[in-house]
């Protein structure tokens, strides 16, 4: 008897010690005032989001700090790579609009809905 006992616990013994420990996150205060965190990378190494609901986007990661990126970024999403950066921006013409950014110092921007109105007018 005692030497099945003996055979179950070794292995059990063995994952309980192979098992690596959980991850533990880490909470990193942007230093800004008034900052609204819209979306992290999949890795938690670069965030994005907005000042109040109409400033430009930022981009932090823990070497550059914020970062202002343009656009308008209330709505500031990131991909879980962090490469492109998906928020609204305004066109020539003064109108927001979706837009993407992927570094640099522009947007691109994809247009509205046809025959949409400023929010203004609303």
């Amino acid at each position: 008897m005692s030497r099945r006992h003996f055979s179950l616990t070794i292995p059990a013994a063995i994952i309980a010690f192979a098992a690596p420990a959980a991850a533990q996150g880490t909470f990193t205060r942007l230093g800004e005032p008034d900052t609204y965190l819209g979306d992290i990378s999949a890795d938690g190494a670069i965030a994005v989001g907005a000042r109040s609901n109409f400033s430009p986007a930022f981009r932090w990661t823990a070497t550059g700090g914020v970062v202002n990126i343009g656009g308008a970024g209330a709505t500031a999403k990131i991909t879980r790579d962090g490469r492109t950066t998906v928020s609204n921006a305004k066109d020539s013409q003064g109108l927001t609009n979706a837009a993407i950014w992927q570094g640099g110092t522009n947007w691109r921007v994809l247009g509205g809905v046809p025959d949409g109105k400023p929010m203004d007018t609303f």
